[in-house]
C-alpha cells in the first residue's frame, strides 16, 4: 500500500506543485551559506555562482556564499562545522553520507513542517507524503527531499571500450567472483588502467553492494542495524550486518582483488577518484544508483562511455528515499531564506539548471525546449543534477529518452518493497551508542572496505567487530527491534 501511494502520484504532482513570488525588493540581503561535496573544484564554478546570486538577488533578495567541497573531504570538513557549532544554513545530508539521523540526534539541524507549509509549498506539493513520512524523527522533518528516482539498484559501470575488446558478457555478472575474469584481462592486458575504481573516498564500495547483498541499513550507511530484504517475518529482525557471512564475503573477495592488483595499491589514501574517472583509468567501478540514463549522464560529464549494469534488484527503500537530501543548521540566522532557496530549486527550471549544467553557450548548447548538448572541454562540470532538487526538472541529455521521467517512474513503480519501508528510526534513545559505532566504522571501515588489509583481512574484520560490540551494538540492534516491534504493532 506504501508503495502505491508513493508512486501512484509522482508524475502528478510535478505538474500541480505550486510556486510562491517573492518581491525581492521588498526582503532584507542576506547572504546564504550552503555546505555540500562534489567533483570540485571546477574552473567555471566561480562563474556560474556568480550568475545564479545574480538571479537569486531580483527573486528572494538573498546571494549564496557556496562553501563546496571535494567528496572526499565533505565528510570531515562539514562535521567540524558541525561540532563546533559554526553558523552557516544549509548542508547536503543523507543516510549514506553526513548521516541524517546521526545529525538529528545531535541537534544539528531545525525541525522543517512549519518552514515548508509557509515558505515550500510547491516543494510540499511535489514530494508525495509518503515519501515526506520517510524523513520524520518523532514526527517531525528534519530533511528536504531532492526529488528524483526512489529506488535503489546496486550497478556496476563498465568501461565500454574495455568490455568490447576483451569480449565480456556483462550478463554473466551475478556475484562479485563473476568480475575475475574482467579485471584479471584489464591487469593484463591494459596495465595503466585501474582495474576497479575502488578507493577510498565518496560513499564506499560496500555501500554499493548492500542491495545486492540483501540488506536495507536502518540507522544509516555503514552503521551496524539492518534488516534482510527478504525476511518474511510478521515482524522483520534487526540484525548487525557486520556479523553476517555475506559481509565476510565481501570482506574477503576486495582484499583478494587487493593482493592480485585489481585494486589500486594506494587506494586506501585516495580521497578524490576525479583524476582517475577524468582520465578513464578504471575498468568498472561500483555504486550510486543504477537507473534510467545513467550511461548518458556519465558520458555527457566524462567523456567516455560506461555500461551501466545492475548487479542487484531493484529495492524501494526508506534509506533510498533519504539518499540525497538538504537541511538547515540549528546555527541558520536565516531559515526562511534558506527554505525560499530550496524552494526554487525544486520548482525553478531556470535556477536549478543553471548550477547543475552551467551557463547557456558557454557549458552547454540547447538544442530542443528541453534537451542540451554539453560543450566539450568546458569548466564546469558536476554531474550531480541529483543533488541540486528535484532532477525531474532538469534538460535532457544526448542519448537520453524523452521518456526518461517515465522510464523513472515505471522503475519506481516495479520495484521490490524493503520489509521495512516506511519505517523511520528514532535515534535519540540511543544517540551516545552510534556516535561511538560511527568512530569505529570510521577507524576500520576504509582499510576494509578497499581491501587494503590484504592477508590480515579476517583478523582486521574480527577486530573491528569487538571494537563495534564494544561501542554498543546490542544496544542499537535491541532499539531498532523495539521500534520495529511498536512500528508494526501500530499497523
Amino acid at each position: 500500500m506504501f508503495k502505491k501511494i508513493l508512486c501512484g502520484v509522482i508524475m502528478a504532482t510535478l505538474l500541480l506543485a505550486p510556486q510562491l513570488v517573492w518581491a525581492g525588493s521588498e526582503l532584507e540581503p542576506v547572504e546564504l551559506t550552503w555546505y555540500y561535496p562534489g567533483p570540485y573544484p571546477q574552473a567555471d564554478a566561480d562563474m556560474v555562482f556568480e550568475e545564479f546570486n545574480k538571479i537569486l538577488k531580483e527573486k528572494i533578495n538573498a546571494t549564496v556564499d557556496f562553501k563546496i567541497q571535494n567528496w572526499g573531504a565533505y565528510e570531515d570538513k562539514i562535521r567540524v562545522i558541525i561540532a563546533a557549532g559554526e553558523e552557516y544554513d544549509l548542508c547536503f545530508t543523507a543516510n549514506w553520507f553526513n548521516n541524517y539521523l546521526l545529525n538529528v540526534a545531535r541537534g544539528a539541524f531545525l525541525p522543517l513542517d512549519d518552514l515548508i507549509d509557509e515558505y515550500a509549498p510547491g516543494l510540499k506539493a511535489l514530494v508525495p507524503p509518503a515519501m515526506w513520512d520517510a524523513t520524520r524523527v518523532e514526527g517531525k522533518i528534519y530533511g528536504l527531499i531532492n526529488y528524483q528516482i526512489s529506488c535503489m539498484t546496486n550497478g556496476a559501470y563498465f568501461k565500454k571500450e574495455l568490455v568490447d575488446k576483451y569480449g565480456f558478457d556483462v550478463n554473466t555478472v551475478k556475484e562479485m567472483e563473476d568480475l575475475e575474469p574482467f579485471l584479471a584481462a584489464v591487469k593484463e592486458q591494459d596495465p595503466d588502467i585501474y582495474p576497479t575504481g575502488i578507493v577510498a573516498s565518496g560513499g564506499g564500495n560496500w555501500a554499493g553492494w548492500i542491495t545486492h547483498f540483501g540488506f536495507d541499513e536502518v540507522v544509516g550507511r555503514d552503521m551496524p542495524g539492518a534488516v534482510r530484504l527478504d525476511d518474511t517475518g510478521e515482524i522483520p529482525t534487526a540484525i548487525n550486518q557486520y556479523k553476517t557471512d555475506e559481509f565476510k564475503k565481501f570482506a574477503r573477495t576486495v582484499a583478494d582483488w587487493y593482493q592480485k592488483g585489481y585494486v589500486r595499491s594506494d587506494a586506501l589514501a585516495i580521497n578524490d577518484a576525479t583524476p582517475m574517472i577524468k582520465a578513464a583509468q578504471m575498468g568498472v567501478s561500483f555504486g550510486g544508483n543504477c537507473k534510467p540514463g545513467n550511461s548518458a549522464e556519465y558520458l555527457a560529464a566524462h567523456g567516455w562511455e560506461i555500461i551501466s549494469y545492475p548487479i542487484s534488484e531493484s529495492v524501494l527503500k526508506t534509506s533510498s528515499i533519504i539518499s540525497t537530501m538538504h537541511a538547515i543548521s540549528r546555527t541558520s540566522k536565516n531559515p526562511e531564506r534558506a527554505m525560499m532557496l530550496m524552494e526554487l530549486l525544486n520548482t525553478d527550471k531556470e535556477l536549478y539548471n543553471l548550477l547543475t549544467f552551467g551557463i547557456e553557450g558557454i557549458h552547454y548548447n540547447k538544442v530542443g525546449p528541453n534537451r542540451i548538448e554539453p560543450i566539450e572541454g568546458s569548466g564546469y562540470v558536476p554531474n550531480t543534477a541529483w543533488l541540486f532538487g528535484c532532477q525531474f526538472n532538469a534538460y535532457f541529455l544526448p542519448g537520453q529518452a524523452d521518456t526518461l521521467w517515465e522510464d523513472t517512474h515505471a522503475l519506481n513503480m516495479s520495484a521490490v518493497p524493503s520489509p521495512i519501508l516506511g519505517f523511520a528510526f528514532d535515534p535519540e534513545p540511543v544517540k551516545t551508542e552510534i556516535a561511538q559505532c560511527s568512530s569505529v566504522v570510521g577507524e576500520y571501515m576504509r582499510t576494509i572496505d578497499t581491501g587494503s588489509c590484504g592477508a590480515d583481512w579476517e583478523a582486521t574484520l574480527v577486530e573491528f567487530i569487538a571494537k563495534l560490540d564494544g561501542a554498543g551494538t546490542s544496544r542499537i540492534i535491541t532499539e531498532i527491534q523495539a521500534q520495529l516491534n511498536a512500528w508494526k504493532q501500530a499497523g
